[in-house]
């Protein structure tokens, strides 16, 4: 595909349950079994892209590597794969190595101060068919933002007419459930509003963590039903490819669900690395048997939407889309587990030693995962060089 920088590259993009779209699935496998590669490293965006949004991604990513590959000698001839699957934006939230004017800022917090600019409007309704009315009440709701009791209330109510919430968001009234998204937005550096549209503020949150929830559940699908299967029909039409996947937020949770629709002895798949993943700890343990090399947790402690706002989730939202209530590994990196190997990103330079070759391995990448802007944080602050050679290290590619 041009305008993505790097070569031979392929799209690959599945719609909501893991099918193909386009249906291509047999011309895509001959076409990279036929390209004389040694190497297929395939990158899974985050939750908040459109396929714009994340092309952009994928160019700004890979820019780096043909250096990085010259710089590290290597003899491997490598290919690269972006996987687009179905997930919104919120217009008000950043995307990875974009930094906006001063404009952009203003019209993003405009955005937030209506409650639903019509674009989220409009591509909320593109994710919940026939609820256009509910959300079209729950914009009103945000953009008005009435006093009552009642109004929370039927606003919640709304929400959990298309959106599991749990166990323990029951044992708490609606004004308590949007009260801590407020207070959690406050931590994250977002500021508090004044008055009664501090509470609204917690009512938008919830909404965004409701619909990310969903977006966790089809990452889990796609990478399963679709990345999986295909990853396997690639194995079988080029035997001495080695597979790298690389996973963005939530596609790191589909790299990881495509990984059981691969043989159980490690073979293909020679390395996982996850950056700012948005899954938890247990969800990396049964999968390393999979994996012929290591799987690399890339975190940071400036990602807010991971340390602050994802626990929160896992508790009154969807505990079974955002884990056990802890932070994500893309936070806090992979711990629990007495083989995982701990890192600064400064460690991983080929000067400093050799790769793990198997196992959980956490880089701490606070060093250039850190700008951002509130509630997220350095979510999305991924396109850096140096996490494009752990890519490279992680999978042997350079030394």
């Amino acid at each position: 595909m041009a305008g993505i920088g790097v070569d031979p590259y392929w799209d690959v993009s599945f719609d909501a349950d893991g099918r193909a779209a386009p249906q291509r699935p047999d011309a895509l496998v001959r076409s990279i079994a036929s390209a004389g590669l040694t190497d297929l490293i395939v990158f899974a965006h985050a939750w908040n892209n459109d396929h714009p949004t994340a092309s952009r991604v994928f160019r700004r990513f890979f820019t780096p590597f043909p250096a990085l590959l010259e710089a590290g000698r290597a003899t491997a001839r490598v290919g690269y794969a972006g996987v687009h699957w179905p997930s919104m934006r919120f217009t008000d939230e950043a995307v990875p190595d974009y930094r906006p004017s001063p404009n952009a800022e203003e019209a993003a917090d405009r955005a937030v101060r209506q409650g639903l600019d019509q674009p989220t409007l409009t591509a909320l309704t593109q994710q919940f068919p026939g609820r256009a009315d509910d959300l079209g009440r729950m914009a009103e709701l945000l953009r008005d933002r009435p006093a009552s009791d009642d109004a929370l209330r039927e606003y919640i109510g709304l929400l959990r007419g298309f959106v599991r919430t749990t166990d323990h968001a029951s044992a708490h009234t609606p004004r308590e459930i949007c009260e801590s998204f407020a207070d959690a937005l406050q931590s994250a550096g977002a500021g508090a509003a004044p008055g009664q549209a501090r509470v609204w503020s917690g009512a938008r949150e919830v909404l965004r963590w409701a619909v990310y929830s969903l977006t966790a559940q089809r990452a889990g699908v796609v990478g399963e039903s679709g990345l999986g299967p295909l990853l396997r029909r690639i194995a079988d039409a080029a035997p001495t490819l080695r597979i790298h996947l690389l996973g963005h937020s939530l596609g790191g949770r589909l790299v990881c669900s495509a990984l059981p629709a691969l043989p159980r002895e490690p073979g293909c798949v020679r390395s996982v690395t996850l950056l700012q993943g948005a899954l938890s700890h247990p969800a990396l343990a049964d999968q390393l048997h999979r994996i012929d090399g290591p799987l690399v947790a890339c975190h940071s402690v400036h990602d807010n939407a991971l340390g602050v706002l994802y626990p929160l989730a896992s508790r009154l939202i969807d505990g079974t889309a955002f884990g056990d209530g802890h932070a994500a590994v893309g936070y806090e990196g992979v711990h629990g587990d007495g083989a995982a190997v701990r890192m600064t990103l400064a460690q991983t330079a080929p000067s400093a030693g050799p790769f793990p070759s198997r196992g959980c391995v956490s880089v701490d990448a606070r060093a250039v995962v850190r700008a951002g802007r509130p509630p997220v944080g350095a979510h999305s602050d991924i396109c850096h060089a140096a996490l494009g050679r752990v890519v490279l290290r992680a999978g042997r590619i350079v030394g």
